[in-house]
């Protein structure tokens, strides 16, 4: 008898933690507040999207992953913040959540992209559309505010599928989508611009095997990243073609 009320006695002083930490996880979550590691923000951005001051938009990483991109994790929800740390560590309260789990967010950008004076919110998503019903990446774009997106532009692609895209400065503070699409037998880089009711090509560079966007950003200049790990140059010069540069480094 003795031995069992030992045991039970350590089973209590392990369970007891755990209840009272899982009790005070549910009063948090139940008062507008969520648990954050860096691991779980899966993108975020930040702007002033309603003229009430800045905010921070992240996509949280969905737990279970299926059904998403190859190679790429998608999120459930969008979590509005009045402010949030760029490594967050422990309970935030949010102002707004999105869900977003039929859509599988993959990255949030913002930016004006339709010269109206406002930054929109751009969310990369994976899903199905009504004429195109496979699972792709699409771009859609929105206004949002406070907790609500408006659609502005709910696109299942652009002129071509896509691998990713950014919202590039050419230098003038002007931010156009800058597209790294599929084209035959390699990748190319397509620049677009805001024509009223959607996004018009307005510039392409050369194809080329298998690229992606470098980490790092400078306005007027596109940096890309070959397979091999070898960087490149592209400007955009007002005509319709993406110059490159021969300086590799």
């Amino acid at each position: 008898m003795r031995k069992r009320s030992k045991t039970k006695f350590f089973i209590s002083l392990f369970f007891i933690p755990v209840i009272l930490t899982a009790a005070v996880i549910i009063f948090f979550y139940a008062n507008g507040y969520i648990l954050l590691i860096p691991s779980a923000v899966l993108s975020e951005t930040r702007a002033d999207f309603d003229g009430r001051g800045e905010r921070t938009v992240i996509i949280r990483r969905a737990l279970f992953q299926f059904g998403g991109p190859p190679g790429c994790d998608y999120g459930d929800r969008l979590f509005i913040f009045e402010s949030l740390p760029e490594r967050p560590f422990g309970l935030y309260k949010y102002e707004y959540k999105i869900p977003m789990n039929e859509s599988k967010p993959l990255k949030l950008m913002s930016g004006d992209i339709n010269g109206d004076g406002a930054p929109e919110l751009s969310v990369v998503v994976y899903k199905k559309v009504m004429f195109d019903p496979v699972m792709k990446k699409r771009p859609f774009f929105f206004n949002l505010r406070g907790g609500d997106l408006f659609p502005v532009w709910l696109g299942s692609r652009f002129a071509r599928p896509f691998e990713d895209y950014i919202l590039w400065d050419d230098g003038s503070g002007e931010l156009r989508p800058l597209a790294l699409e599929y084209s035959d037998g390699g990748m190319t880089l397509a620049l677009y611009e805001w024509d009223g009711f959607g996004f018009a090509l307005i510039a392409r560079s050369d194809t080329y095997g298998e690229i992606k966007f470098a980490r790092s950003y400078t306005p007027g200049i596109i940096e890309a990243e070959d397979c091999r790990g070898g960087f490149f140059l592209l400007y955009y010069d007002g005509s319709d073609k993406l110059i490159g540069s021969d300086d590799r480094y």
